[in-house]
């Protein structure tokens, strides 16, 4: 439950699927019944057609007091593991919109990872945590010195704009190196979920 619309009352969003005869998905959907107006559908496509598409959190990734909603869209298999496919999206003008990467494409980033890399989303800024939507990755984990990198982006409406990227390395302490987790989860705000 979360003030997805900015009218001041929490609004549901549930993800269901239309069925077939023999119970299987033909398509998903996000609904998001609304504390006051109309309710909200919207098809989700996940990124493979056996995936089960669900709904990870929300909250605000630019501080501008509304909500947006992270779903997973599917899993990329690996033969040692996988990684879960997040798609974010809004409320505008009435409707749930993906938002999107410069060139208009609806944003589908990996979370989570193997032991040789890792994927995560934060929400980072020197003027608070909503000031940038940031995609992080890390390689050779494994190694004394992984490297990383964050390509941070600021969010209006549903559209990312770039705003700069970092890259580095840092002297690993230990397999379990706390600096290592947030290369693999999403940080954003209240919503803490973990890959790892």
């Amino acid at each position: 439950m979360a003030d997805l619309d900015g009218d001041g009352f929490a609004d549901r969003a549930t993800m269901f699927a239309a069925l077939n005869g023999r119970g299987h998905p033909l398509s998903w959907h996000l609904l998001v019944d609304r504390a006051r107006g109309a309710a909200v559908i919207r098809t989700i496509h996940p990124t493979n057609r056996k995936d089960r598409p669900g709904l990870i959190g929300a909250t605000d990734v630019n501080g501008d007091g509304v909500p947006e909603l992270f779903v997973r869209l599917g899993v990329t298999l690996y033969h040692s593991g996988g990684t879960t496919n997040v798609g974010i999206f809004t409320m505008l003008h009435k409707a749930m919109t993906a938002v999107k990467l410069p060139g208009g494409v609806p944003l589908v980033t990996s979370v989570g990872g193997l032991s040789m890399f890792g994927q995560g989303i934060g929400c980072v800024g020197p003027a608070g945590p909503h000031e940038r939507l940031a995609l992080l990755r890390i390689d050779n984990v494994a190694s004394k010195r992984p490297q990383w990198s964050a390509h941070y982006f600021r969010v209006s409406g549903a559209q990312m704009r770039p705003v700069g990227s970092r890259s580095g390395s840092f002297k690993r302490h230990g397999y379990l190196d706390p600096r290592i987790n947030r290369f693999y989860d999403i940080r954003c705000g209240s919503l803490m979920v973990g890959f790892r």
